[in-house]
C-alpha cells in the first residue's frame, strides 16, 4: 500500500500508521523495528520526528 502520510517514503502506509501506535503503548524503537520489519535507525529517526512533533 502506497504511503499517503509522507511522500518519497519507502515505508508503507500500514507499517507507517503502526509505528505511532506502538510508540504510544511505549514500546521501544528497537523492539519496534523487529515487529514491524523496518530498519532501526529509520525507527529511532520517526521516534525522534515524534518526540519533537509532540513537544511543540
Amino acid at each position: 500500500m502506497k504511503n499517503k502520510h509522507v511522500i518519497r517514503c519507502r515505508i508503507s502506509g500500514n507499517k507507517f500508521r503502526a509505528i505511532p501506535r506502538l510508540f504510544c503503548r511505549d514500546i521501544e524503537a528497537c523492539e519496534v523495528a523487529q515487529i514491524t520489519g523496518i530498519s532501526g535507525p529509520a525507527t529511532s529517526r520517526l521516534y525522534a520526528q515524534i518526540r519533537h512533533v509532540c513537544v511543540h
